[in-house]
C-alpha cells in the first residue's frame, strides 16, 4: 500500500536526520496505515502499528510539549480506542478514549478552540457509546450529557441529533420511556 511504502520513507528520513518534524510526519503515517489496516480488517497489524504512531507523538509531547502534538496524540488515542471497541476488548477502549479525554481537556484548558470543543465532544460520544455496548447505561448518559452539551454551546447539528437520539436510547433502555419520548420531542 502507499501508506506502507510512505511510512517506510519517513522511517528512513527519520533515521537519518531525527528531527521532530520527520518524527511528527512518520507518527501521522503510522496512524493512517493503522486506520487502512483497521478497515482491512487486519486488526492486529493495525493495533502494532497505532502504538508505533502513539509511542512518536508520546515521544514528541515529551520533548517539544506543543498544543499541537497533544492534539495529535489525544487523536491517536482515540484511533486506537475505536480499534479496540470495533474488536469488542471494551477495557482497552475505555483506558484510550480516557487517555484522548485527559489530554483535550489539557487543550481545553490552555487554547479551547472550536476545532478542541468537537474533539472533546466526538471523545465523550465515543466513550458514552462504548459504555452503552457494556450496559453501563448511567455511565453513557453522562458521557453523551457532556457530548450534547458542548454540542449545542458550538451548535454543532448533525452529530448533536446522533447523541441525542442515543440518549433517549438510553433513557429507553433504563426504563424511563417518558423521559425518551421527551428526548424526541425536544
Amino acid at each position: 500500500s502507499y501508506y506502507k511504502k510512505e511510512a517506510m520513507l519517513y522511517e528512513e528520513i527519520k533515521n537519518e536526520r531525527n528531527s521532530p518534524i520527520d518524527s511528527r510526519k512518520l507518527a501521522s503515517s503510522y496512524i493512517r496505515l493503522g486506520y487502512s489496516y483497521k478497515l482491512l480488517k487486519k486488526f492486529d497489524e493495525s493495533e502494532k502499528i497505532y502504538k508505533k504512531g502513539i509511542a512518536l507523538r508520546e515521544d514528541l509531547e515529551k520533548m517539544e510539549n506543543s498544543l499541537s502534538d497533544r492534539s495529535n496524540l489525544a487523536n491517536s488515542y482515540n484511533s486506537l480506542g475505536a480499534l479496540y471497541y470495533s474488536i469488542k476488548r471494551y477495557d482497552d477502549a475505555e483506558l484510550y478514549y480516557k487517555k484522548a479525554i485527559s489530554r483535550q481537556e489539557y487543550l481545553m484548558e490552555n487554547r479551547n478552540s472550536l476545532n478542541d470543543k468537537n474533539n472533546m465532544a466526538t471523545y465523550f460520544s465515543n466513550l458514552g457509546i462504548l459504555y452503552y455496548s457494556m450496559k453501563r447505561y448511567k455511565d453513557s448518559e453522562i458521557y453523551h450529557k457532556k457530548s450534547v452539551y458542548l454540542r449545542e454551546e458550538y451548535k454543532e447539528d448533525r452529530n448533536l441529533i446522533s447523541d441525542t437520539e442515543k440518549l433517549a436510547e438510553i433513557y429507553e433502555s433504563l426504563g424511563s420511556l417518558y423521559k425518551s419520548v421527551q428526548k424526541f420531542e425536544d
